[in-house]
């Protein structure tokens, strides 16, 4: 029997989740309807509440109860209630020379074996929205959405167990992420150096920025607090194309700059000009000034 149902033990579950803890609880193995009247409204949530996950067992091979699980209303969620690989009994693996401390089994089973899985869907949750600056949720907000987004029971629907959790559906992706690039100038004599800031933009983005000089990789720089910043090497003569890529992180994408940040090293419209006088001059009759 489930110890929800039980009040000394439904004030301390009461106590737990009230103080922000995630009670995921085994509904038990009896084949007990819970909605029964001879338990007076004990796992009734309008008449009481301890705010846990109650969680039921079905079949590994489809989403029916098992025939030992406890059902009814108060059942929220559910799990593999049969086959669950785990530690202990020796039965997959007896750790080669029976060593019991590296023994796995593969028949571990009943709401013992279901309480697990779904308290490791809770976990991915909670860290998911802990890596995206999320608040986590409480436990009555958890079971809402484990029972509202899981896949629905398939079988035996009087025997009711809940929905199997779906992370699929509920795992929020990582935010988009934009990045610009700008040069501390865009015109500098040969053998001089630039500064390059990436901006990344993004949800507290962490991670690094690869920095790039006409596709040739140049370094690579930390983000700190949204940017990361590069000096050059000495520049040589020409046109110099910087780009940049933002590694990404746990909450944010990767992404690259749009275009390139043009850097001119030398004065390349001066320097036309003279190689055009010089061709001009030479284009003269020798001692007589070019019309």
């Amino acid at each position: 029997m489930s110890i929800d149902g039980k009040p000394p033990m439904d004030a301390s579950c009461a106590g737990a989740t009230a103080n922000g803890v995630i009670v995921a609880e085994a509904g038990g193995n009896g084949t007990v309807n819970l909605d029964d009247p001879a338990y007076g409204g004990a796992f009734n949530r309008s008449v009481r509440d301890s705010g846990a996950i109650l969680i039921g067992a079905s079949l590994a091979t489809s989403r029916t109860p098992t025939c030992w699980t406890n059902f009814g209303n108060r059942v929220d969620v559910h799990g593999w209630g049969e086959s669950v690989a785990t530690l202990g009994y020796g039965d997959l693996f007896n750790g080669g020379h029976g060593e019991e401390d590296r023994f796995y089994t593969s028949v571990f089973s009943g709401t013992s074996s279901a309480t697990p899985i779904v308290a490791g869907a809770v976990a991915s949750i909670q860290g998911n929205r802990l890596a995206l600056g999320l608040s986590p949720l409480d436990s009555t907000e958890m079971r809402s959405l484990l029972s509202s987004t899981g896949t629905p029971q398939s079988g035996d629907l009087a025997r009711r167990i809940g929905s199997l959790p779906d992370l699929s559906s509920v795992l929020l992706p990582p935010y988009s992420t934009s990045l610009s690039l700008s040069a501390s100038s865009s015109q500098v004599d040969p053998n001089q150096t630039v500064t390059l800031a990436a901006t990344v933009s993004g949800h507290s983005p962490t991670g690094s920025v690869s920095f790039y000089d006409n596709g040739v990789l140049i370094g690579t720089a930390t983000v700190t607090n949204g940017t990361a910043t590069l000096t050059t090497a000495a520049l040589n003569f020409g046109s110099h194309n910087f780009t940049a890529t933002y590694s990404g992180d746990v909450a944010n994408t990767s992404s690259s700059t749009a275009a390139p940040t043009v850097v001119m090293s030398g004065n390349i419209a001066a320097i036309i000009n003279i190689i055009n006088s010089i061709l001009l001059d030479d284009d003269c009759p020798q001692g007589q000034p070019c019309p």
